[in-house]
């Protein structure tokens, strides 16, 4: 290859992958917990272990039906039915960039008292949108994954001769900076295909928001405000079993039309996203409406956004998934470090350049650092703030950006007084102490409401302790093999 060429590719893989890397680690971290939502929800909700699973009742849809009026007019309004993952029922709407649920016994139909927590949806929100406004978010995100598909073209381009010898020789003797790159390149070398269909479909999901729709329509002010007392003529348990005779599925939601009753497909065993609906008439309940049943293997972007979201598969799927990302964020965490390293000991000769250096450094470490640190802390936040703490939401988003602040801070000072090494060391043994103590506290605090659980046979709260003390456990073991090799002398 010619060398200029060369020049030019490795110039755009380390300034894009440099640039792109600080938001793509946030976006895989935040996207690789959100394949457990749904856990981590019930998780953040622990007085939901007093309530036994039991199947779903006319009465309780009618209660959430009528509590469903109240937040008609909220965006993203629409009622929750049970699922084999999340046994409750849910009233949910959007408020700000939080989804707020009211959630109820799926067989009384009575509400269940659970705390105000942000739960995954704040996760989510920080995936999809960076926890921004949708149209800013949203657009920094196309540019983030344009640059993850050019940062993986270049890598491929630059690691394509030596791509088999790369992958079985680490080096285990290499010098800690020379290592910290064989790490970065073999890990995109295995997780390759992963990373790619991640960033494709990332960019194939948000890239729609941006182009001319071919039929624009006007969005009407308030669709719910007539024919809502027409319901009461219907069994809406009913319209949810034809539904499911009708897809050989489970059902997932109900939201509701000026003249219709819409209830979506839960169809998580196929791999293909699509969107199947059927509508009932609000007077009749006769089927009025309905989509095209899913073929097992759809369109080709269906099946990678399928893939992108772990649609099917069930636990072990989603768990692959999880660490195919928690291995990427190692990836762009081990590029990263290579090149905060990679200039540590140059002399500069220009102050502005050396300042540059060194707050790339401190960006680094607070991007790394800081989002471990802060995604860990909003669970020990969730179990510490009192259960009826006004604005008790609000104050958990806030501590959350607090802490990763004061991360970024100390990550910042440690950059310009040349430890950075030693504040990722103190940083990440941190991190691994809220891991392992976690799921200890939670077993001294809430002991009964986890015995309750057990004895509802519901295990989610012990299984999530446990994945969070043996993510401690690998953490500190990592952190201790890096410090043994002198990775981060």
């Amino acid at each position: 290859m010619h060398q200029k060429t060369l020049f030019l590719i490795k110039s755009i893989h380390r300034w894009i992958g440099l640039a792109g890397g600080w938001f793509l680690f946030i976006i895989i971290i935040s996207g690789s917990l959100t394949l457990f939502d749904s856990e981590i929800n019930q998780w953040m909700r622990p007085e939901l272990a007093r309530v036994k699973p039991a199947p779903l009742s006319s009465k309780a849809l009618d209660n959430a039906y009528k509590i469903w009026t109240y937040s008609q007019n909220m965006p993203k309004n629409l009622i929750k039915l049970p699922s084999s993952r999340d046994p409750y029922l849910y009233v949910s709407y959007l408020k700000g960039n939080i989804k707020r649920n009211i959630v109820l016994d799926p067989h009384e139909g009575n509400i269940i008292p659970v705390r105000n927590t942000a739960g995954a949806s704040f996760i989510v929100s920080i995936h999809k949108k960076l926890y921004m406004n949708p149209r800013y978010g949203q657009f920094i995100l196309l540019i983030v994954a344009f640059f993850f598909i050019l940062s993986i073209i270049t890598g491929v381009i630059l690691h394509y001769k030596p791509f088999i010898k790369m992958l079985f020789n680490l080096q285990v003797k290499a010098a800690p900076l020379r290592q910290q790159l064989n790490y970065h390149t073999s890990i995109g070398i295995i997780f390759l295909p992963f990373l790619f269909i991640i960033a494709l479909s990332g960019f194939l999901f948000i890239i729609p928001h941006y182009l001319p729709s071919p039929h624009p329509q006007s969005k009407p002010e308030n669709i719910y405000k007539d024919n809502l007392n027409t319901l009461s003529k219907q069994n809406l348990l009913n319209l949810v079993n034809e539904t499911e005779r009708y897809f050989n599925n489970p059902a997932g939601f109900i939201f509701f039309t000026p003249k219709e009753i819409k209830i979506s497909e839960a169809n998580n065993s196929h791999l293909t996203s699509f969107k199947n609906l059927v509508g009932f008439d609000k007077t009749s309940g006769k089927l009025t409406s309905h989509s095209s049943l899913s073929p097992m293997f759809g369109y080709p972007e269906k099946v990678i956004f399928g893939i992108h979201m772990a649609r099917a598969g069930g636990a072990i799927f989603r768990t692959i998934n999880f660490i195919l990302g928690l291995g990427s964020a190692f990836c762009i965490a081990f590029g990263l470090l290579y090149y905060s390293n990679r200039h540590k000991n140059k002399l500069f000769t220009n102050k502005i350049t050396y300042i540059g250096y060194k707050t790339i450094e401190g960006i680094n470490t607070s991007v790394i650092m800081g989002t471990l640190i802060g995604f860990i802390s909003l669970l020990w936040i969730n179990r510490f703030i009192p259960f009826d703490f006004p604005n008790r939401i609000h104050n958990e988003i806030f501590l959350f950006f607090t802490i990763c602040l004061l991360v970024c801070i100390y990550g910042f000072l440690s950059a310009y007084f040349n430890y950075t090494n030693h504040a990722l060391k103190k940083l990440m043994t941190i991190f691994s102490y809220l891991c392992l103590l976690l799921p200890i506290v939670d077993l001294l605090f809430n002991n009964i409401l986890i015995k309750a659980s057990l004895l509802n046979g519901n295990f989610l709260f012990i299984k999530m302790d446990g994945t969070v003390f043996i993510l401690g456990i690998v953490s500190l073991l990592f952190c201790s093999y890096l410090n043994k090799k002198s990775y981060l002398s």
